[in-house]
C-alpha cells in the first residue's frame, strides 16, 4: 500500500509490497464467521427433517452462503484450480464440531464441497424472497461460475440455459 507521493511512494511499494493487509484479515474472519453460523443452522435444521418450505428455503440459503464463502476464500487464498488442483487450498469448515486446528484442504476438495453445497442449495430453495436473499438462481449462477473456474468441459451444457 502506498502512502506517499512521487518516487518515495514508488520505492515503498517496490521494496515493501503488501501481501496481507488488514482488509484480507477482515474478509477472512467474516467469511469464517458466516460459515460457522451457517453450519450451526444447517446442523440444527437437519436434526428434524420436515417438508416445511420456509425451513427448506432457510437451509438452502445457508448451504448457498457456505458455498459462496468457501468459493471466494479459495479464489483469494489458494492457487487457481486449473493451475494446480491438488495444491493446498483453505481450511474447509463443514461442521460445528470441526477441530480448531485443522489442515488445509486441497483446492479440488474445496471446489467439490462448493459444488455439493450449491447443488443442495439449488434443490432446497424454491421460494422467491427478494433480491436481498439467496435464491435458486443465485445457486445456479454460483455453480456455473465454479464450473467455469474449474474449466470443466464435462459439465452438462444446461447450466447457462437455466440462467
Amino acid at each position: 500500500m502506498c502512502t506517499g507521493y512521487g518516487r518515495s511512494a514508488f520505492l515503498q511499494f517496490q521494496f515493501k509490497p503488501f501481501t496481507y493487509s488488514n482488509q484480507y484479515k477482515v474478509f477472512l474472519v467474516y467469511s469464517y464467521k458466516i460459515i460457522s453460523d451457517c453450519n450451526t443452522v444447517i446442523e440444527a435444521g437437519e436434526k428434524e427433517p420436515t417438508d416445511d418450505p420456509t425451513r427448506k428455503q432457510l437451509l438452502g440459503e445457508c448451504y448457498f452462503l457456505r458455498a459462496f464463502c468457501h468459493f471466494n476464500l479459495v479464489r483469494l487464498f489458494a492457487l487457481p484450480y486449473t493451475q494446480n488442483k491438488s495444491a493446498a487450498g483453505i481450511v474447509l469448515r463443514t461442521s460445528t464440531s470441526d477441530p480448531a486446528q485443522k489442515a488445509r484442504s486441497s483446492v479440488e476438495d474445496v471446489y467439490a464441497q462448493v459444488i455439493a453445497d450449491a447443488l443442495k442449495a439449488e434443490d432446497l430453495m424454491n421460494q422467491p424472497r427478494g433480491v436481498e436473499y439467496a435464491s435458486k438462481e443465485a445457486a445456479e449462477a454460483l455453480l456455473s461460475r465454479a464450473y467455469l473456474y474449474m474449466a470443466d468441459d464435462k459439465t452438462p451444457q444446461i447450466m447457462p440455459q437455466k440462467l
